[in-house]
């Protein structure tokens, strides 16, 4: 063996030696780091990032939160609306009412975030609590962002539950104002509107949803049924106008359009007009249109003087319906016009009878808006709308009372129980 040969060994050995001298050191400082980077992050110590921690944790580990919140609170002397109010809501998600409000009556609204005050507002608003919702939501009201949009949805069904008829409709209006283009904002208005009764207001809400973007189906729709609103109000000027400009965007000689010009013409006392478009309306139409034509079709015979093509088609239309006020009004006076003096008076007074039951439910209804836990209001109810043939109707409101007297009787266990 040579002297390299023999040299060589020992030259790998010394080689290896100071690799592993150098390497050791490094891989131990390395796994050393890489240790420290595995240790828990320090607890939050402001109180600003103990509020952003807790909302980050609560919805898998309330008690921390809880914690958190409680603990700024302390560093911040009790000045720090937001975790007041976060540690409210908490609260109240967990039925601590009590501790909740207390904490929420020293809160400024003014000073909280907006997506802290609908959440309140939200819960409190579930539970029933109006007059802290109110608080919560109303600040939120004047602000801009998708937050205060989110507070309008909220305070509309409060305000009606708080029978606030006023507030409720400002708030929808609203609500469809600052939300434009979205069309279900306009119709939840206008049904608001319509069940109020308040024609003016339903024909200003349609004439602005008409001026949005809307959906091309939405705004076609909006157009007819401003149409025909205008048309019950009895304004024939207006009316008239709107139909002229739908008839450059519908085909002038649709089932729809053909209706509203037989309505229109004998609004105009144009009777031969209105009874031609009619007729031309009449083999289009649905079945569930039907029957209203026909009884159009009857009017226009009334005034017509055609007292026997009405007769007919009243007939039909109270066979068909058989409490249809206007129809057994209309048939009288066909009957009347025909001499029959007997079955005139008879659909007459019958009309009167529906005419005077409709009164009852309305006059009911606005003293279930007053004592909206009188009982006997809700089987009052029930039994009027029985007696004209609506019986989904009549079950509803007895499912209403049935639901009433159950609470009352959580509340009050010594109230007699109702049999089924």
């Amino acid at each position: 063996m040579t002297t390299a040969e023999t040299n060589s060994p020992r030259r790998t050995y010394a080689w290896l030696g100071g690799f592993l001298l150098v390497a050791l050191p490094l891989a131990a400082g390395w796994w050393y780091a890489r240790d420290l980077t595995r240790q828990p992050p320090s607890a939050p110590s402001t109180p600003a990032d103990q509020l952003a921690t807790a909302l980050q944790v609560v919805s898998t580990d309330t008690a921390q939160a809880k914690s958190l919140l409680r603990e700024a609170l302390r560093q911040s002397q009790e000045e720090f609306d937001d975790a007041e109010l976060a540690l409210a809501t908490i609260l109240v998600s967990e039925e601590q009412w009590d501790e909740a409000a207390g904490l929420f009556a020293g809160v400024d609204p003014a000073k909280c975030r907006s997506d802290l005050l609908l959440s309140f507002g939200r819960q409190a608003q579930a539970r029933g609590k109006f007059s802290e919702a109110l608080r919560a939501l109303n600040p939120l009201r004047e602000r801009e962002g998708r937050e205060s949009i989110a507070a309008l949805e909220v305070l509309v069904p409060i305000h009606h539950d708080l029978k606030q008829s006023v507030e409720e409709v400002d708030c929808m209006q609203e609500l469809a104002e600052r939300d434009p283009r979205e069309p279900a904002r306009w119709w939840m208005l206008i049904d608001l509107l319509t069940r109020k009764q308040a024609t003016n207001l339903v024909i200003e809400a349609m004439q602005a949803g008409l001026q949005q973007e809307l959906p091309e189906q939405d705004h076609r729709e909006l157009h007819h049924r401003l149409i025909e609103t205008l048309m019950f109000s009895g304004d024939a000027t207006q009316a008239r106008i709107e139909v002229d400009k739908l008839a450059q965007e519908e085909d002038p000689g649709s089932t729809r359009m053909l209706v509203h010009y037989a309505n229109l013409y004998r609004m105009e006392g144009k009777f031969e007009e209105a009874m031609q478009s009619l007729e031309r309306a009449i083999p289009q139409m649905s079945a569930d249109k039907f029957r209203e034509a026909i009884r159009l079709r009857a009017i226009l015979s009334l005034d017509l003087g055609q007292f026997a093509a009405a007769a007919r088609d009243l007939q039909q239309a109270v066979d068909e319906e058989p409490f249809d006020q206007v129809a057994h009004s209309k048939l009288g006076d066909a009957y009347r016009g025909l001499g029959n003096t007997e079955k005139a008076d008879y659909h007459t007074e019958f009309a009167e009878s529906i005419k005077r039951t409709r009164t009852e439910i309305t006059r009911l209804m606005g003293l279930l808006d007053r004592e909206p836990d009188r009982l006997e209001t809700f089987d009052e109810l029930a039994e009027l709308h029985r007696s004209l043939n609506e019986n989904d109707t009549a079950l509803a409101w007895e499912r209403r009372g049935r639901q009433v007297r159950s609470r009352r009787q959580n509340s009050d266990p010594t109230l007699p129980k109702q049999s089924r």
